[in-house]
C-alpha cells in the first residue's frame, strides 16, 4: 500500500498552526501561509513549498530534502544573516 500525500490545499491559511512532527511527505503547499507556524521536527520531504510565507516559522529539526523552496520567503537561519541567498537554499536568476 503507498501512503498518500497529506491533504491540504493550496494557499491555505496555516498561520500559527502547531505542525510539530507531523509527516508532510510530498504535501503540496503551494502558495500556503505559514507565518508563525511551528514545524518543529516535521517531515517536508519533496513537498511543493512554492511561494509559501514561512516568516517566523520555526523549521527547527525540519526534513526538506527534495523540498521544492521556489519563490518561497523564508526565517534567516541566523539573525545577522538577511541575505537568503547566501544560504544556497534560493537561487537568482
Amino acid at each position: 500500500m503507498v501512503a498518500e500525500s497529506p491533504k491540504i490545499q493550496s494557499d491555505a491559511d496555516l498561520s500559527g498552526a502547531n505542525l510539530t512532527g507531523a509527516d508532510l511527505t510530498g504535501a503540496n503547499l503551494r502558495g500556503a501561509n505559514l507565518t508563525g507556524a511551528n514545524l518543529t521536527d516535521t517531515n517536508l520531504i519533496s513537498a511543493n513549498l512554492t511561494d509559501t510565507n514561512l516568516t517566523g516559522a520555526n523549521l527547527n529539526g525540519a526534513n526538506l530534502d527534495g523540498a521544492n523552496l521556489d519563490g518561497a520567503n523564508l526565517p534567516p537561519v541566523h539573525p545577522w544573516i538577511t541575505d537568503q541567498s547566501a544560504l544556497g537554499l534560493i537561487t537568482e536568476p
